[in-house]
C-alpha cells in the first residue's frame, strides 16, 4: 500500500500542514523540521499527488524516456514499469528511441529539453558523462538508468550482475566445462564492461582462456558464436537476452550445441529460457524505482544525489 501524507507527518512528528508547506514551499519551515520531513518522505517513498506537484506554472505533466532500442523487450518492460508509477501521479511518459545512436540521442535530448517534458529518464549511449551533460540544460531534472557513462554525477539506477556471473561460471565449471566463451553487447557500455570484468575474473580463477566476441546493432551474432564454437568452447555466457533470442535459430543447427548461460531481463522471455541456467535481472524493479526517483527529483530539486544498485540473481535450471 502506498504511503499517505498522514504517514509522513506521523514519522516526522509534525502536522499535515507542515508537510504540505515543505512539499509546496508555501510557507517557511525551519531547516531542522524540513530535514525531518524530507527524511520521512524518502523513508516511506511517499509520492505527493499531482495537485501538490503541479503548483508551479509551466509544468508539462510529461516525463521523457530516452530508449536505445524500443524493440528490445528489456526496454519495453522498463517503459511499462515506469508508466505504472508516473500515471498514478498524473504524468505521461514520452518515449524517444535512439536506435543505439549517439547522434539520435543528442537530437532527442535537445528536442525534449526545449520545453516538451518536465524531466528525463535516460538509458544513454554516451560513454562519458561530460559529453552527455553538455546536451542537457543546467538544473534540468534527470535520472540515468541501466547504462551509466563514466564519472556520472547525478541520480543513477543500475543492476549489478558481477556476483551472479561468477556464480554462473562456477556452475558451468562444476558441470565439466573447461573452455567457456562470452558473447557481449557493445564494448563501450558500462553494463558490458561490468559483465566482461566478471567473466575475466572467473577465467583467471579457473585458468581457462578468455574468449570474448563483441556484438553491436550492425553485427551478425551467429558469426560471433560460430567463432567461439570453432575455438572449441563447450559453453557460452551470453551477455543479454536479445543476443540469445537472435542466436536461437543458429544454435539449433549446431551439431555439438554448446551449453549456455543467458540473461533473462524481461518476463516476456521466461518461456523461451525455460530449463536453462540464467541470470535474472530485476528490470521491473529498476523501472518502478526510476519512476519514483524522477518524481522525487522534480519535487525536491536540491536534494542529495541518489545512487541505487539492484542485484541480479543466478538461477539454476
Amino acid at each position: 500500500m502506498s504511503s499517505k501524507i498522514t504517514d509522513v507527518a506521523r514519522m516526522a512528528g509534525v502536522s499535515i500542514a507542515t508537510v504540505s508547506n515543505v512539499i509546496n514551499e508555501t510557507r517557511p519551515v525551519r531547516p531542522e523540521t524540513q530535514q525531518r520531513v524530507m527524511a520521512a518522505i524518502e523513508a516511506l517513498q511517499y509520492i505527493p499527488d499531482s495537485t501538490a506537484r503541479h503548483f508551479k506554472a509551466g509544468r508539462k505533466s510529461s516525463i521523457g524516456f530516452i530508449v536505445p532500442d524500443i524493440r528490445n523487450a528489456f526496454f519495453s518492460t522498463l517503459i511499462n514499469s515506469i508508466e505504472e508509477v508516473l500515471e498514478c501521479s498524473g504524468y505521461d511518459l514520452v518515449i524517444a528511441n535512439t536506435h543505439e545512436s549517439i547522434e539520435r540521442e543528442t537530437e532527442r535530448l535537445l528536442r525534449l529539453c526545449s520545453g516538451t517534458v518536465d524531466a528525463l529518464i535516460i538509458a544513454s549511449c554516451f560513454e562519458d558523462y561530460t559529453e552527455l551533460i553538455s546536451h542537457i540544460p543546467a538544473n534540468f531534472p534527470f535520472v540515468l538508468i541501466d547504462r551509466l557513462p563514466v564519472n556520472s554525477q547525478c541520480d543513477t539506477i543500475r543492476a549489478d550482475s558481477y556476483a551472479a556471473i561468477l556464480e554462473s561460471i562456477d556452475y558451468l565449471v562444476a558441470h565439466g566445462h573447461k573452455k567457456i566463451g562470452m558473447l557481449a553487447w557493445q564494448e563501450s557500455l558500462s553494463t558490458t564492461r561490468e559483465r566482461v570484468a566478471a567473466y575475466r575474473h572467473a577465467a583467471a580463477k579457473y585458468g581457462f582462456e578468455e574468449l570474448i566476441r563483441y556484438v553491436d546493432i550492425d553485427s551478425e551474432v551467429s558469426y560471433a558464436a560460430e567463432y567461439l564454437i570453432a575455438e572449441s568452447c563447450t559453453a557460452l555466457l551470453i551477455g543479454n537476452s536479445k543476443l540469445y533470442i537472435d542466436l536461437m535459430g543458429f544454435l539449433n543447427t549446431v551439431e555439438d550445441r554448446p551449453a549456455v548461460v543467458c540473461f533473462c531481463d524481461s518476463p516476456e522471455y521466461k518461456h523461451l529460457f525455460r530449463g536453462l541456467p540464467m541470470i535474472k535481472q530485476p528490470t521491473q524493479e529498476i523501472g518502478r524505482l526510476a519512476g519514483r526517483m524522477i518524481l522525487d527529483r522534480l519535487q525536491f530539486p536540491g536534494s542529495r544525489i541518489k545512487e541505487a544498485i539492484l542485484h541480479c540473481v543466478f538461477q539454476r535450471p
